[in-house]
């Protein structure tokens, strides 16, 4: 007697099966109504190729004896069947018509056994490549709605297909948050939480694995991972325990501080050099001002030296030149000689006489750079800050910079951003400005500009400037020690 074995084929999302009714190519009858409800028609199909719509898998499974096929076996889900398993086996002699079965005389299949596959296989790829397209088309309106409500008719059509086609789209539109607008991601949030609220509410769930995967790939845009994060705890209470210890050092910020915050409450219910450890773990994760003011504090009440400034990457150390005249306001559009050549050595005419670059150093955790307190509070003024910023490699960075006073940014010469904006309220990465660093000597040169106004709320004349990653980790000049804390007692 020969030996039996089982061969499976292939599993994949979707079917389109090719002249269901009777299937000509390897003379075997395919009776749809085995899975329990009607096919659809595809539009601008032919009649003769049927959907069943929607199937989450479909897997063949030949179960041979020497050449000749014994069992062809189709197993998948379908709407409404979610977690039954259906089979159609091929019979030697025909079931009746209408009764779950695939149906043949297993006598010649054997010669049509790959004719059968390609004819199935050719046909699912085509209705998926189909399928695909037009998700994909239909992300890519989302993608391009404009400014002043351009596109968004289409956008509202292009949703609502989306969420009629359901879950199969609920990957897809998440990864087409990559490299979107703001507000093409409101309309890609908006869809993905239109169709997930409608597998809930249908008692459907979500596709836990396939979003699980999306939430773990770290190349995938941040919000989008963090969307679908949010909608799988819905269905998983364990998740977070599940995912968030390992995302210390995710590229998302908001997973970094789940991560930090326990931590950090698993130092404080600690004591001694244990609490000293983890709170130190914390650190290397940390981002948020206000974690890493809890930490410093911590680690500080115990001895441990924790160095801020390094930790966020502010620049402590400046050449600053002025005052320059900015009376009413006229100063902030006019090119004075710094902005032309940065000449360390020169000396210019300015606000009050001569003036030439000093250099100035802040010890504040946080790098804030006091021009009022350190220098003069000039009013209707303007000074100019510069540093030098080595990369040990072309790099594209953020400079985040807090200031209450009207600016401009250069990087190497080029003008990178600017805002007109006095005493507006101030706080750390007020302003995010994406810039590509060169390898080796980067110059920054700051305009920082103070109006006349004589209240004691537009007083301050100061900025701090940090560089960092985009998840709001430093990023050290090159040849830098990136240790930020050490044990200075025997603890």
């Amino acid at each position: 007697m020969f030996a039996r074995s089982v061969t499976r084929l292939v599993c994949f999302p979707q079917a389109t099966l090719v002249d269901p009714s009777h299937c000509k190519v390897a003379g075997i009858r395919l009776d749809h109504h085995c899975f329990g409800f009607a096919p659809r028609l595809l539009p601008g199909k032919r009649a003769r190729t049927v959907q069943f719509q929607p199937v989450s898998h479909l897997e063949l499974t030949f179960v041979h004896r020497r050449q000749a096929v014994e069992r062809l076996a189709v197993e998948g889900q379908a709407e409404g069947m979610m977690a039954k398993r259906w089979r159609c086996d091929i019979l030697e002699a025909p079931p009746p018509r209408g009764g779950p079965f695939w149906s043949a005389n297993t006598r010649g299949i054997d010669n049509m056994k790959w004719k059968l596959v390609a004819a199935v296989l050719l046909a699912c790829t085509t209705s998926l490549q189909s399928e695909s397209l037009q998700a994909a088309d239909e992300i890519e309106t989302l993608r391009s709605v404009g400014a002043e409500a351009a596109g968004a008719a289409q956008a509202r059509h292009a949703r609502d297909v989306l969420v009629a086609e359901g879950a199969d789209n609920l990957v897809p539109v998440l990864e087409g948050f990559r490299g979107s607008t703001v507000l093409a991601s409101n309309w890609l949030r908006s869809t993905f939480e239109a169709i997930a609220d409608q597998q809930l509410k249908s008692g459907k769930g979500l596709p836990q694995a396939e979003l699980l995967s999306f939430v773990r790939d770290t190349t995938q845009s941040p919000a989008a991972r963090r969307l679908a994060y949010e909608w799988l705890r819905k269905e998983s209470a364990d998740l977070e325990e599940q995912l968030i210890p390992s995302m210390l050092l995710d590229p998302n910020p908001e997973f970094r501080r789940d991560a930090v915050s326990r931590l950090v409450d698993q130092a404080k219910a600690a004591n001694g050099p244990k609490a000293i450890k983890i709170y130190q773990s914390a650190l290397a994760g940390a981002v948020h001002e206000d974690q890493v003011k809890i930490i410093a504090e911590a680690l500080r009440a115990a001895e441990v030296e924790v160095d801020i400034q390094k930790h966020f990457g502010f620049l402590p150390s400046w050449k600053v030149i002025g005052p320059f005249n900015n009376r009413d306001l006229v100063g902030f559009s006019i090119a004075y000689p710094p902005e032309k050549k940065i000449e360390i050595a020169a000396e210019y005419d300015g606000q009050l006489g001569q003036v030439s670059w000093q250099p100035i150093n802040t010890e504040d955790d946080y790098g804030v750079v006091d021009i009022g307190k350190q220098i003069e509070n000039y009013k209707g003024s303007l000074m100019y800050a510069t540093t030098t910023f080595r990369s040990d490699q072309a790099q594209s960075v953020e400079l985040r910079l807090g200031t209450p006073n009207a600016w401009k940014l250069w990087v190497n010469g080029e003008l990178v951003f600017q805002r007109e904006e006095y005493h507006r309220s101030t706080q750390m990465d007020q302003y995010k400005v994406p810039v590509e660093l060169q390898k080796g000597d980067n110059v920054l040169l700051l305009k920082v500009c103070q109006n006349e106004q004589e209240q004691s709320w537009a007083q301050d004349y100061k900025f701090q400037l940090r560089v960092c990653d985009a998840t709001g980790s430093a990023v050290l000049p090159a040849g830098t020690i990136s240790d930020l804390s050490q044990i200075k007692s025997g603890n």
